[in-house]
C-alpha cells in the first residue's frame, strides 16, 4: 500500500518540531520556542509517511490505530515512536489531545554527530516497526513535553534530550513492537491518495457489507494494480485488512460492553457468525467467548 508523503520542514536553528493538538488530530499548532503557536493542518488521520522519526504521545482520547501493517485500538495516555518512512495513521474519538516530537538525523546539526546519540539511532532504527511504551513511561514524558513547549532555546533541547534518554532506558521487553515487518516506504507515489482514500472509506463503513468492486472504485484502480500495491506495502490482501478491522472492533466491543457475541459480530460486518467464529479463533487463539472470559479474570 502507498501512502501520502509528509512534507515536514525542520527550523534551520531547532533539532527537533514540537506539535500539539487540543481537540481534532487535524487542527494542530506547531510550537515554537518560548510558547509561540503556528496553526496547521495536521495529517495525522491520513495515512502517511514521513523522513522524520516521530514520538506521539496520544495525553487524551480512544480510537484506531495502523502502524505498518499493525492495527489496533489505543487508549490514553499512550506513547508511540515511527521511524523514518513507516506509513501510519489514527483515527480518533473526539475530544482527544497529543503532542508530537519530529526529528531527524540531520548531518548538517552537530547534535545527530555526538558518539552519545548511538543508542538513540538504535531505538529509532527499532522504530521501523513502530513501538508502543508502557503507560507510566508516556507520564513521565508528557511532562517533559509539557515543559519544551514553554520554555526557551536551550532548556528545549535539554528537556528533548533528558525524553530520549527516557526512551533508550526502556527495557526492549518492556515495549510492544508494532509492525510485523519492517517498513522504509519511499516517500514518491503516484498511488498514495487513492489508497488513503480507500483506507478512509473502510474504516468508516467496515460494518457495511463492502465488496472488492466497491474499493476499487474508490481508489479508481485495476484490480491487478490495487492488489499489488496493497500486498506489497502493507503485507496483507485487502479482505485481510478488512477482517482485522472488522477484529479490532469486535475484540474492543467484547471487553468493554455486555452485548451478545453474535449481535457484536454482525454490528461490526460478519455476517456469517461461523465464518466469524474461525476467523476469531485463528487471530486470538481463542474462541469469543474464551477471549472475554480470560479478559474478565484479568481485571
Amino acid at each position: 500500500m502507498k501512502a501520502r508523503f509528509e512534507e515536514i520542514f525542520l527550523d534551520a536553528k531547532e533539532s527537533f518540531r514540537l506539535l500539539q493538538w487540543n481537540n481534532n488530530i487535524r487542527d494542530v499548532d506547531i510550537v515554537h520556542t518560548g510558547g509561540m503557536l503556528e496553526p496547521m493542518v495536521g495529517a495525522g488521520d491520513a495515512w502517511h509517511l514521513h523522513p522524520q522519526t516521530e514520538l506521539l504521545l496520544v495525553k487524551q482520547g480512544t480510537g484506531t490505530w495502523l502502524v505498518g501493517d499493525y492495527i489496533g485500538t489505543f487508549e490514553s495516555p499512550q506513547l508511540m515512536l515511527f521511524g523514518s518512512n513507516l506509513p501510519h495513521c489514527f483515527q480518533t474519538v473526539k475530544p482527544s489531545k497529543g503532542l508530537v516530537l519530529q526529528f531527524a538525523f540531520d548531518s548538517d546539526r552537530g547534535l545527530w554527530k555526538s558518539p552519545e546519540i548511538e543508542s538513540l539511532r538504535a531505538l529509532c532504527s527499532r522504530g521501523s516497526r513502530g513501538i508502543c511504551f508502557p503507560k507510566h513511561i508516556a507520564l513521565s514524558v508528557e511532562k517533559k513535553l509539557m515543559m519544551i513547549s514553554r520554555c526557551g532555546s536551550v532548556s528545549r533541547l535539554a528537556h528533548f534530550l533528558e525524553i530520549m534518554g527516557i526512551l533508550v532506558d526502556v527495557p526492549n521487553d518492556k515495549c510492544e513492537l508494532l509492525s510485523r515487518k519492517e517498513f522504509s516506504i519511499p516517500s514518491v507515489s503516484i498511488h498514495h491518495k487513492a489508497i488513503d482514500r480507500v483506507i478512509q472509506y473502510t474504516i468508516e463503513r467496515y460494518a457495511e457489507n463492502i465488496t472488492l468492486d466497491d474499493v476499487l472504485k474508490v481508489a479508481h484502480m485495476s484490480k491487478p494494480t490495487f492488489s499489488r500495491q496493497f500486498k506489497r506495502h502493507t503485507g496483507k490482501t485487502f479482505v485481510d485488512f478488512l477482517n482485522e478491522i472488522r477484529l479490532d472492533q469486535v475484540r474492543h466491543a467484547l471487553l468493554e460492553t455486555e452485548e451478545s457475541i453474535s449481535r457484536i459480530a454482525l454490528e461490526s460486518g460478519f455476517g456469517n457468525l461461523s465464518h466469524f467464529n474461525r476467523l476469531f479463533r485463528r487471530h486470538f487463539r481463542l474462541s469469543p467467548s474464551e477471549f472475554r472470559k480470560s479478559r474478565a479474570r484479568m481485571k
